[in-house]
Parts: structure tokens; C-alpha cells; sequence
């Protein structure tokens, strides 16, 4: 498995994840062929957030939710009227969307490094690098990267 496609297919079962846990549907059940409105709805939000944050083909995001490229394109078309007088599903969508801005919000920060003091810079990256750990843990944890729903410890993570 290349590089690019694993990290597609780890960002895909993250957003995935997220939704589930956001909207209490479980994740077998939006990749289903149900077609109830709560389910319906979550599904949108995954191809929303997957097309817009993360520039996914509709294919491979039909692929994740066993729909075809068509379906994905009329659930797109359709988020804009849903957000805008639909109240459940804003609300499902906001969530969504923020608890997935925290996770990139906490790998965005900066590490700076001072070619002057090249032994202090190294004793400030290796605390860095324990807080990145401890940040990493924390953005699984937000994505629902769980085992038996135990949170996972840095070291499995980071390893």
C-alpha cells in the first residue's frame, strides 16, 4: 500500500469515525444502504468534510460509504441548503467540523530551533518532542483511534 493512499484511508476512517461518534450513528451503519435521515445526513457531512478539507475524489469517499460517485456529487450539491434551514444537521456538521479543527490545530504548531545554542535547541526539542507525543495521543483520541474503547498511550501511537 502506497504512502499517499494509506494516509487518504486514515484521514477517510478518522472523518468517518468522528461523524459516527459525533451523530451516535455507528459507522457500520452510515456505510450501509439505509437510507433513514439521520444516516443520510451523516453521510453528507463525511462527503462534505472529506471533498472540501481534504480534496478526496467522490470515488474513493463512494468507495468508503458503498454509494457511487453520483451519489456523493448530489449529496455536495445538496449541504448548502441543509446547513442553511436544516438545524439538526448544522449542528451535527459544526461539531463535526470543529472537533476535526482541533486535531489540525494541535499538529500546526511550530518547533523552532536556534543554530547558536545547538545543545540548548536539542534539549528544547527533546522536551518538544514528549509534548508532541503527549499532542498526538490527544488528536487519536479526538479522531476515535481506540482500542476496545481504551485510549491509547503515546507509545503505541508514536511508535
Amino acid at each position: 500500500m502506497d504512502k499517499e493512499f494509506e494516509n487518504e484511508y486514515v484521514i477517510m476512517k478518522s472523518i468517518l469515525n468522528v461523524v459516527s461518534d459525533e451523530s451516535g450513528i455507528p459507522a457500520a451503519k452510515i456505510a450501509s444502504s439505509i437510507r433513514n435521515r439521520n444516516i443520510v445526513d451523516a453521510r453528507r457531512v463525511i462527503t462534505i468534510i472529506l471533498r472540501e478539507k481534504y480534496q478526496i475524489v467522490y470515488s474513493k469517499i463512494g468507495r468508503l460509504l458503498g454509494l457511487d460517485h453520483a451519489s456523493i456529487i448530489h449529496y455536495f450539491r445538496g449541504h448548502d441548503n441543509l446547513y442553511k434551514f436544516e438545524r439538526d444537521y448544522r449542528l451535527l456538521y459544526d461539531n463535526c467540523i470543529k472537533r476535526i479543527g482541533i486535531g489540525i490545530d494541535i499538529i500546526n504548531e511550530e518547533i523552532d530551533y536556534n543554530d547558536q545554542e545547538p545543545e540548548l535547541s536539542f534539549m528544547l526539542l527533546k522536551r518538544e518532542n514528549v509534548t508532541l507525543r503527549e499532542k498526538l495521543v490527544n488528536i487519536a483520541n479526538i479522531l476515535n483511534f481506540k482500542d476496545n474503547d481504551k485510549k491509547r498511550s503515546a507509545r503505541e501511537i508514536c511508535v
